[in-house]
């Protein structure tokens, strides 16, 4: 995963801000970013409080409860109006080409390899896995940008610390 986000970075999603451009702090966008990353840190807490819990395999969502799917639900709406967000800012920043190229890399690249091994292995993308994956796509220096990378951040962070680094591609299919 390291190696992929190296190769994103240089397939041209490096920050956009020149080294002489002044990154202004603003009190509410500092306290809205720490919220994210400590929202994102207690991820599983939420699951619990909340009552939603799933993973993203046919048997999981075969059997969700209703707190699962207004959770799974909710989180799709969500993603999915970043996503426009930053295919936005992308757009807004003469981008959106290589923004998109490295998106699609990425989905080929995991297409790939899960059909070399489609014999052996099976494929779990775990949510920290998500989270690292798309850092490098909440790019930009606008708010909803650098809210949306401290989350991911936090998520990758809890993932990890609560879970340890597994293989996305496991034995047995």
């Amino acid at each position: 995963m390291l190696l992929g986000t190296l190769l994103l970075w240089g397939f041209g999603l490096r920050v956009l801000r020149s080294p002489n451009e002044r990154v202004r702090h603003r009190p509410w966008l500092v306290i809205l970013t720490a919220v994210a990353f400590v929202l994102a840190l207690h991820w599983q807490f939420a699951g619990n409080l909340l009552g939603a819990h799933f993973s993203l395999t046919k048997k999981s969502l075969g059997s969700l409860s209703m707190s699962s799917w207004v959770a799974l639900g909710s989180g799709v709406l969500i993603f999915l109006a970043l996503s426009g967000l930053h295919l936005r800012e992308a757009w807004r920043n003469g981008i959106l080409g290589r923004y998109l190229g490295a998106a699609v890399l990425v989905i080929v690249v995991l297409a790939g390899i899960s059909f070399v091994l489609r014999d052996s292995h099976h494929f779990h993308l775990h949510h920290y896995t998500w989270a690292g994956l798309l850092v490098p796509f909440a790019r930009f220096s606008s708010p909803v940008s650098r809210i949306s990378q401290a989350f991911l951040f936090g998520l990758f962070v809890e993932g990890v610390a609560h879970w340890g680094m597994d293989g996305v591609w496991l034995p047995g299919v």
